[in-house]
């Protein structure tokens, strides 16, 4: 069997880190877009009307999920740059093996007691 680097794994390891790292980037953009929007929007409130709390909540309750589905996004995202790193490290074919070294056997210890023997 040949040993060496599996440059095939390089690259895929590399690519599958560089997609982590962009899918975190958008993941980033959009929150950067959800967070810079004022309240009044995101909450669907204008000047001068009256305030419908059913829609205030409806908004609020959909601006809350979109939270929770960037935070996810956010955790795939780094899972995947994180098996790019994986399949990066793990590129060499056949690393060299280490031989186990064979057990020393201890020889067991004569306990002397205090007693002399008779």
């Amino acid at each position: 069997m040949r040993e060496g680097k599996d440059w095939l794994g390089a690259i895929v390891g590399i690519l599958v880190f560089l997609l982590g790292i962009a899918l975190l980037s958008y993941t980033f953009f959009l929150a950067f877009q959800l967070f810079s929007t004022p309240p009044e929007e995101a909450l669907g409130m204008q000047k001068g009307q009256v305030i419908d709390m059913n829609a205030s909540l409806a908004m609020g309750i959909r601006l809350l999920f979109r939270v929770f589905v960037l935070l996810l996004m956010c955790f795939i995202a780094s899972l995947v740059a994180n098996r790019g790193i994986k399949i990066y490290g793990s590129r060499t074919l056949f690393p060299a093996r280490h031989e186990a070294a064979e057990p020393v056997q201890a020889e067991p210890t004569k306990i002397e007691s205090d007693k002399p023997e008779a």
